[in-house]
């Protein structure tokens, strides 16, 4: 959505700038008409529009300008290992842990939430504002008198105000029109907002500030849209009269006396009679008008072109892509591989690889972090990826990604011990916090905890503790609204052997705490071809040592179970050239 109001509202600011600029000095009246509702249509409608795959791309990469406010996923080989670490919990403050029945919402405050409660109480209020409005046209219909002519319907107002129209009503003094004092080039001024229908104009404008009432350059195009209105209902006042001079003394005269009129409604008097008389027998060069109109159309593609959401090849959306649509696709695809049984399994020969491939390539270097963890589609290892998986049933691959640790729920008697407690260190979702804040919670905010025995017991001195909790929003975002991470690989033989590549340990930590590759070239690709060659018939089991004697960046190592995992081995594979 921000995106979205984004790219709108620099649409229209773009939009009105040509206008304002070049357009709006010339006497091109309905070309303007034309060009202010397609500047508001298409501000609102490029966002959303994708362009077909053959039409060739301007865009560059969105991620220029908003890579420093994109949340990065990063991977490390501690998180990937949290869940499989084992915690040392004090005798006395570490029950058997249960799955909690209910939830709770943590004590916090949400931007999202209540940005969207400032913008619904706002959309409210401008509805009901507009709503007043219509009615208030509506009693002034009802509650006169009214003549139906051929081409509109004349009301006769008891107040004395200047004519004005809404649809096909023309509203006008009763007493002027009775005593014939209202001018034929002003009634005809008002009837050519009726013929040209200008009320449609204005309550299209009127609706897209109830919805976008927080988007002030509206308020900009609809004092453009109605000026130039007026222009029009001059060129046809001058059109049937032809006499400059007279209708210019005329407006002189009128504006002299201002009356009040209705907002949503085409007014005479509209606060622009000095432009109004600059306009009239206005003389532009036909050349020049011709350049313009062939400028602000080719403008209107250009935006066309770099607005939209499209994406071409590996070139992307100009000033901001849409991420989430390219993302979510992709999302979805690979969402359909994941097992009922296990949500963070993924079985191979559910995926639609070359799908999944066509939407990869088409994202960005941003929209690559926020995707879930599926590097394969180099032209080698998705040429592997796709052999292993038409191996299937021979050999059944999965792919299985970081598992979310249980939820545990906090005992009654084990939270308030905590509370009666001194010496402990508290850290609430991944943030140390002071120990006092945890009087603010009730033991069901939390999703999981963590307890740490940080200085053991000495004479005179109690043992001192760290508390880690976390608040079951955070629990949500960190597990299953961030992008999953691959752990395993996994295939499945006919004689229920199975190899397993602990993939997630791609690094190794060295002693001058440098990290350094502990993979070997074509990594994934020789994975990948191994479980589809392997033929674990022919591997030494009767040998109880492992083969793990690495050559570094040469070999790998796999993991394969036999008789149900009952007995197993690690075994070293090398590095396949291709």
């Amino acid at each position: 959505m921000i995106v979205f109001l984004i790219k709108s509202t620099l649409a229209l600011a773009l939009f009105y700038g040509m206008y304002h600029f070049f357009l709006s000095k010339e006497s091109i009246f309905k070309f303007n008409r034309f060009f202010l509702l397609a500047a508001l249509v298409s501000s609102f409608a490029l966002p959303i529009v994708q362009l077909p795959q053959f039409i060739p791309s301007v865009q560059v990469k969105s991620s220029q300008l908003w890579g420093q406010w994109e949340l990065k996923q990063t991977v490390d080989l501690g998180e990937v290992m949290a869940n499989s670490e084992v915690m040392d919990w004090p005798e006395k403050a570490f029950p058997k842990v249960e799955t909690p029945q209910r939830e709770v919402k943590p004590i916090s405050f949400s931007w999202p939430l209540a940005l969207g409660a400032i913008y619904f109480f706002g959309l409210v209020l401008f509805i009901i504002r507009f709503l007043i409005q219509l009615n208030g046209m509506r009693k002034l219909v009802t509650s006169n008198q009214k003549i139906d002519k051929d081409q509109f319907t004349l009301v006769l107002l008891n107040d004395n105000v200047l004519p004005f129209t809404f649809f096909k009503y023309l509203f006008v003094s009763k007493s002027q029109y009775q005593t014939s004092a209202i001018e034929p080039e002003i009634l005809e001024h008002e009837l050519a907002h009726i013929r040209q229908r200008h009320s449609w104009e204005i309550l299209f404008v009127e609706t897209l500030k109830c919805v976008f009432w927080f988007n002030p350059l509206l308020i900009i195009y609809k004092k453009a849209i109605q000026l130039n209105h007026e222009f029009l209902a001059d060129e046809q006042v001058l059109r049937k009269f032809e006499n400059y001079v007279s209708y210019q003394y005329l407006l002189v005269n009128k504006v002299s006396s201002l009356f009040e009129h209705h907002p949503i409604s085409s007014a005479f008097n509209f606060h622009v009679t000095k432009r109004r008389l600059m306009m009239m027998g206005k003389v532009s060069h036909p050349m020049r008008l011709i350049n313009l109109k062939l400028g602000s159309t080719n403008f209107t593609l250009f935006l066309f072109f770099t607005l939209t959401s499209s994406k071409v090849g590996n070139d992307q959306g100009f000033f901001i892509s849409d991420e989430t649509e390219g993302v979510e696709k992709f999302e979805k695809l690979l969402s359909k591989g994941f097992s009922e049984e296990k949500p963070f399994v993924l079985e191979l020969q559910k995926l639609n690889l070359e799908a999944l491939r066509k939407v990869y390539v088409n994202l960005n270097e941003e929209e690559r972090t926020q995707i879930s963890h599926f590097p394969f589609f180099d032209d080698r290892v998705f040429h592997e990826l796709e052999l292993l998986q038409k191996e299937y049933p021979r050999v059944v691959t999965t792919i299985s990604y970081t598992t979310p640790p249980d939820k545990k729920e906090i005992k009654a008697e084990i939270f308030d011990l905590w509370l009666k407690t001194k010496n402990i260190e508290l850290f609430i979702d991944e943030e140390q916090r002071p120990f006092e804040l945890l009087n603010q919670y009730d033991r069901a905010d939390f999703a999981i905890f963590e307890v740490r025995e940080t200085a053991s017991k000495k004479f005179l001195k109690k043992p001192e503790y760290a508390i880690k909790l976390m608040t079951h929003d955070f629990y949500h975002q960190k597990y299953f609204e961030t992008p999953r991470t691959i752990q395993r690989i996994s295939a499945r033989y006919p004689n229920s052997d199975q190899a397993e590549v602990f993939y997630a340990l791609r690094y190794i930590m060295m002693e001058n705490g440098k990290v350094s590759e502990f993979i070997p070239k074509n990594f994934e690709a020789s994975i990948f071809h191994h479980l589809r060659t392997i033929d674990t018939k022919e591997l030494d089991f009767d040998n109880r040592r492992s083969t793990m004697n690495y050559v570094t960046g040469e070999q790998f190592s796999i993991s394969i179970f036999k008789d149900n995992k009952n007995q197993s081995k690690v075994f070293s594979f090398p590095s396949v050239t291709f």
